[in-house]
């Protein structure tokens, strides 16, 4: 009887042990290019937040899945649980319909406030340019799946459209379309990889599309973790302080010269009920002007 008792002490001892080390195991999707600094904004928020909820939630691991991908196909792998248990990117109705939304904006607006980057030399086109009409005569350039392409052309502007995010850099160098519409805190460092491409100086969209974590819609530990620690790092200031010192969003509306650009405003036919008003709710809606 003594025996028993011991083994069952030891199993109980090692089945609590084993407990009390579990960690959440997060997996991200990467682009394929670690050279653009934004992708390190959500990762390092991210971190953010899940170091904020060690408290409540414990341990974690952040793994990097191995094999790049477009948003599409992380959507698909989010959305049926594989291989990725989270991803970051602009929310639409549709992505919250097949994904668990954490309605906190990651960059406080600045994703709907849009640059474009041009070729370089080709300022004077957009120079003459003297009516939003004139500029939807131009051709713009986006993803296949993202949703600024359905944004804008809903806002009957041209798009045409590449199946890879480095492509449309490549389509943009070929004269396939005029300017590519980035958020104000991408296009900063995109161009330092092009020797032929500059940030275009005079305009300006505007739009509300805030960007959100995603997890599976099951996922609901994962998704109140990160909930909880972006509200935690809200409370204590930790977001703000990250928001003001990371290089992404550091400085970001000194650069855009606001007084001298022309602002377009746009619809987001794309946005959710929920969202618009988690957007205009938030004390982080948009610092777009």
């Amino acid at each position: 009887m003594k025996r028993v008792f011991t083994y069952m002490f030891v199993v109980c001892s090692t089945f609590f042990s084993t407990c009390s080390i579990a960690k959440d195991i997060i997996t991200y999707p990467w682009i394929g290019d670690d050279k653009y600094l934004y992708e390190d904004y959500y990762y390092s928020l991210l971190k953010l937040s899940l170091e904020k909820s060690v408290d409540k939630f414990g341990s974690f691991q952040l793994v990097k899945y191995e094999k790049p991908m477009n948003q599409g196909r992380a959507v698909g792998l989010v959305k049926n649980n594989k291989y990725i248990n989270v991803m970051w990117t602009m929310t639409s109705a549709t992505r919250e319909l097949q994904l668990q939304p954490i309605r906190v904006p990651l960059l406080k607006g600045l994703g709907g406030c849009r640059l474009f980057i041009i070729r370089k030399g080709e300022q004077s086109r957009f120079d003459k340019l003297t009516s939003e009409s004139e500029l939807k005569n131009m051709v713009a350039g986006q993803g296949d799946d993202w949703p600024d392409t359905q944004i804008l052309r809903e806002n009957d502007f041209r798009v045409m459209t590449g199946s890879s995010y480095n492509g449309v850099f490549e389509m943009l160098i070929r004269d396939r379309f005029d300017y590519f519409p980035r958020a104000l805190h991408e296009p900063w460092s995109e161009i330092l990889s092009y020797d032929s491409l500059e940030v275009e100086k005079r305009f300006l969209l505007e739009y509300p599309s805030p960007y959100y974590f995603f997890v599976n819609k099951s996922n609901m530990r994962l998704h109140d973790r990160i909930a909880y620690g972006l509200e935690k790092a809200m409370q204590d200031g930790s977001f703000n302080t990250f928001f003001n010192n990371h290089p992404v969003t550091n400085n970001i509306l000194s650069k855009v010269n606001f007084a001298n650009r022309t602002v377009y405003s746009l619809q987001n036919p794309l946005l959710s009920a929920e969202s618009l008003k988690a957007f205009n709710d938030s004390k982080y809606s948009s610092v777009c002007r």
